[in-house]
């Protein structure tokens, strides 16, 4: 499962161990291979909109976290901006996933076991979702916790949805209470309803 293998204790990553309490963390547990590079373009885009936010990445595999801190350099976003996390033991993975803001998906590969992570675990999910099933499982997983407005249309959009969270701290919080309500009922996690239905199917 992405983010949760590798076998080794997670270091202390709270917002006392390296995230600053006013920061605006938007993080991906995507295995690193899924960042394409227009997703990357925007979220190096949107860090620079949004002074206070932070990128916090898997570093699955090191080399491309490596990568994608010079790639950062290079699009003018200082390494300071950038914040790693190593694989961890699945249990706390999943908690210290709940320090972040906004999760970012990917695509055209979308995260699929990481997406239900941050949906379960109250973290609102930015997705934009393509063809194929690979790449619309973030949007029925935002869709499903009613956070519609967390599907992008395009890619500008997503990257403007990204900034305007970073910088309108009670729009971010209302949204974040929203998906808090609705997770408990969505149908993704109806273990029971979802039970029915595949017997009378």
């Amino acid at each position: 499962e992405e983010g949760g293998e590798g076998g080794r204790e997670g270091r202390e990553e709270g917002r006392e161990g390296g995230l600053p309490a006013d920061a605006f963390v938007m993080a991906t547990f995507n295995q690193l291979y899924k960042v394409a590079p227009p997703f990357w373009h925007a979220w190096a885009n949107a860090l620079r909109r949004a002074p206070k936010a932070l990128l916090w990445l898997l570093e699955f595999p090191r080399r491309a976290a490596a990568n994608l801190a010079a790639q950062a350099a290079a699009h003018g976003v200082h390494v300071s901006r950038l914040r790693t996390a190593r694989t961890a033991e699945r249990g706390f993975h999943l908690a210290r996933g709940a320090l972040a803001d906004l999760a970012l998906d990917t695509a055209p590969y979308n995260g699929h076991t990481t997406a239900g992570d941050a949906t379960w675990m109250g973290t609102p999910l930015l997705t934009l979702p393509q063809d194929g099933m690979h790449t619309r499982v973030g949007a029925s997983y935002v869709a499903n916790a009613g956070c519609p407005q967390l599907v992008a249309a395009s890619l500008r959009q997503y990257e403007l949805v990204a900034v305007q969270l970073a910088r309108r701290r009670a729009t971010f919080d209302a949204l974040r209470a929203r998906l808090a309500r609705h997770r408990w009922t969505s149908a993704a996690f109806d273990t029971a309803r979802w039970v029915r239905a595949f017997d009378e199917g």
